[in-house]
């Protein structure tokens, strides 16, 4: 199947108009059963805490195999983790992915995307460090090891510069720049949910 005629034709996209395209779906309930649709089996999530969207995933997508790539560890400059948090957080993605096909890694997400193969990929979820620099080095790195046709997304599509708790944002910047650089058109806001997500399919 076609994955970009997929979503031009089942969201109505003109794309003669520019991008971002916004669509009204949800990265939570949407995305798994589109991935469903088109028979993605082999993922990876940069990101995953506590592993509550390797959950979600793992649960829609019958045979999925997933990839979920995490430091757990506390560094200066990223967010406000307590170190009984970061061990918690661990264990529970331990136990919630523990019944399916999901392999956690723990590493720094430039140095695990060594061990896969460039385009042995349905998607790549990026849902690491937000920062700028981090969030175009993740795309990438890890765009490479998703194939022609699969789809490279990410969470936090939002302006938190004025939100106090949060360490710096640079995702906006980061997609926007990168899609514009590569000349990616046609690409997507993930708009449903509380926190915008956004979509590409690699061409």
């Amino acid at each position: 199947m076609d994955t970009l005629a997929y979503f031009i034709n089942k969201y109505g996209i003109d794309i003669t108009k520019e991008s971002p395209f916004k669509l009204s779906i949800s990265r939570e309930t949407d995305i798994p059963q589109i991935f469903k649709e088109l028979g993605f089996k082999i993922g990876a999530e940069i990101g995953v805490y506590r592993g509550a969207y390797s959950e979600t995933l793992l649960k829609a997508i019958p045979g999925l195999k997933l990839s979920g790539i995490d430091l757990w560890e506390i560094y200066p400059g990223y967010r406000d983790y307590r170190k009984t948090d970061i061990s918690e957080a661990q264990k529970e993605a331990l136990e919630r992915t523990k019944d399916y096909d999901c392999t956690l890694i723990r590493g720094w997400s430039n140095e695990i995307v060594k061990k896969f193969a460039d385009e042995s990929l349905d998607f790549v979820y990026i849902d690491g460090n937000h920062a700028f620099e981090y969030t175009v080095q993740d795309i990438a790195l890890w765009s490479k090891k998703v194939r022609k046709g699969g789809v490279v997304y990410g969470h936090d599509f939002e302006d938190w510069s004025h939100n106090w708790r949060r360490f710096d944002m640079g995702v906006i910047n980061a997609v926007t720049g990168w899609c514009r650089s590569y000349q990616i058109h046609p690409w997507f806001i993930i708009g449903k949910d509380k926190h915008p997500g956004w979509l590409y399919v690699k061409a």
